[in-house]
């Protein structure tokens, strides 16, 4: 059960660190990009 339930927290603990940054990076490319075309 606790081997489990951490499996279960380190998978929760991987995407919801994973895909901040992901999301962060697009943004800051995404205003990169405006900031540079503008």
């Amino acid at each position: 059960m606790a081997l489990a339930g951490s499996a279960t927290e380190r998978e929760r603990d991987a995407t919801g660190v994973l895909k901040p940054h992901a999301e962060a990076a697009g943004r800051r490319l995404a205003d990169y990009q405006v900031g540079g075309l503008r």
